[in-house]
């Protein structure tokens, strides 16, 4: 995660990696996605914004099982839930927008699933669900209004650095087959 100043708006954002989030009150955050998604939740009563750059399946189901991976997505949006409810916000106020997926069917419709699921799961609002076909997006999450600005980006694979960095942290999380602990209940 950077902070820059950005060239097309003019102001202060920060800039989200892929595996990447992070939640604010006053804050404009960005990020390119490619064949991952990216999760943007806001609160509509706090105005308090969070932006995720989440994993997604785009190498054969043979290096990561779905289950793995549907595992690890639900461990990112608790990371991503659990700094908004530090900075005052809560979840059942939360409306949701995801990006990205580009390339096969099988990442828009794993992209789809998933987060349909979690957010029936989780009684939030999906609001807006932009995913597939075979360009990037550029996102702007505007935390204090919950607005997002899209930019369709050409896929330009061979040159682009959060592509090279998207996969490397696919790459990553799947060296690093992400170990979840044991469940303890209290009674």
């Amino acid at each position: 995660m950077i902070n820059v100043i950005d060239a097309t708006l003019k102001k202060p954002v920060t800039i989200l990696f892929p595996g990447e989030y992070h939640a604010a009150a006053d804050v404009i955050l960005s990020t390119i996605v490619g064949s991952c998604f990216v999760v943007c939740l806001y609160d509509q009563m706090k105005k308090i914004g969070g932006m995720g750059h989440c994993l997604l399946p785009v190498l054969s189901a043979l290096q990561m099982k779905k289950e793995d991976i549907c595992k690890y997505n639900i461990n990112f949006m608790e990371h991503i839930i659990g700094q908004m409810v530090k900075l005052g916000s809560d979840r059942k106020n939360f409306i949701v927008k995801v990006f990205g997926g580009s390339g096969s069917t099988y990442n828009q419709k794993y992209t789809t699933d998933f987060i349909t699921e979690y957010c029936n799961n989780e009684n939030m609002k999906l609001e807006a669900i932009d995913i597939g076909g075979s360009y990037r997006r550029k996102i702007y999450f505007f935390c204090n209004t919950g607005k997002v600005h899209r930019y369709l980006i050409e896929a330009n694979d061979n040159i682009s650095e959060f592509v090279k960095m998207e996969k490397e942290f696919i790459d990553k999380v799947l060296h690093d087959k992400v170990q979840y602990g044991n469940v303890i209940l209290f009674e």
